[in-house]
């Protein structure tokens, strides 16, 4: 009986202390090699995590377990030829594949940053698959 108090006293400590948020990226790219540079922004437009993630069957996965409540945004490419950059024509055009969250695209650059944001609460996994083209 005395396992089962500590048990639920240390079950509320848990849950006073805070929740678990987990958030697992999905990136699907159009190619095999290479990496997936990603990059999570609050909803300050500052950068909470830089990650790069290997390709396997066009698709790079990674799950992030230490994220607070809030308004969170991704930008990611897939680097094909390994340089560490994305590639883009003389115009400033990437020739590399290159993705946001919401999976929304920008006329002539990058798509306003408040389409791109998303929610992440509660103690459920928030999944979000990003198509890079």
């Amino acid at each position: 009986m005395r396992f089962f108090y500590v048990f639920l006293l240390g079950l509320l400590n848990f849950f006073a202390a805070g929740q678990i948020l987990i958030v697992e990226f999905e990136i699907q790219s159009t190619k095999e090699n290479g990496k997936v540079y990603l990059r999570l922004k609050n909803e300050q437009n500052n950068i909470v995590k830089e990650s790069v993630i290997p390709v396997e069957n066009k698709r790079a996965t990674i799950r992030y377990t230490d994220l607070s409540s809030g308004s969170y945004s991704v930008e990611a490419f897939h680097d094909q030829n390994n340089n560490g950059k994305l590639d883009t024509n003389p115009f400033g055009i990437p020739k590399e594949p290159y993705g946001f969250s919401n999976n929304v695209r920008g006329n002539f650059g990058p798509p306003d940053f408040e389409l791109t944001l998303f929610q992440v609460s509660g103690m459920t996994t928030t999944k979000i698959r990003i198509l890079l083209r």
